[in-house]
């Protein structure tokens, strides 16, 4: 096994147990851990740099449509804040979101790369289940509900 799989490996596990979990928060919570959750993103991004700029990392992250929504996400977002009062809770919002995009970004770093195995996400699995979410609605629904 090469050593950017297993660096990556590795990193795409540390992302899963302390985030996914609520590892890292419910430590902060607790107060057995003094680091805040947002110092873990700030190391994990610092971590998957190396990931980014490796040789073709800017394609395959390009190429995920994760990318493209955290593009269209944070340009809705600044624009919310342009239109908005501009207050302190309306930029607090801001700087969450938009290092939410971020954190999103990093994690399409870190799981980005398809030279270990494929996805089995096909184009039939997704319309496949887009028809039967509505089919199963369809056999639920009540007049009046």
């Amino acid at each position: 096994m090469p050593a950017s799989v297993f660096y990556r490996g590795s990193l795409a596990v540390l992302a899963i147990v302390g985030f996914y979990t609520g590892f890292l928060n419910y430590e902060s919570i607790v107060g057995t851990s003094s680091i805040r959750p947002a110092w873990w993103i700030v190391t994990l991004s610092l971590l998957a740099l190396p990931l980014a700029l490796s040789p073709n990392a800017w394609r395959r992250i390009l190429a995920t449509p994760l990318t493209g929504w955290c593009v269209f996400y944070a340009v809705v977002t600044i624009m919310w804040f342009m239109a908005s009062s501009q207050s302190d809770m309306a930029l607090n919002e801001l700087i969450a979101r938009l290092l939410s995009t971020a954190f999103l970004g990093v994690l399409v770093v870190v799981f980005a790369d398809r030279r270990v195995g494929e996805s089995k996400m096909s184009r039939s699995i997704v319309l496949e289940a887009l028809w039967k979410v509505w089919l199963i609605r369809a056999a639920h629904w009540r007049p009046g509900r």
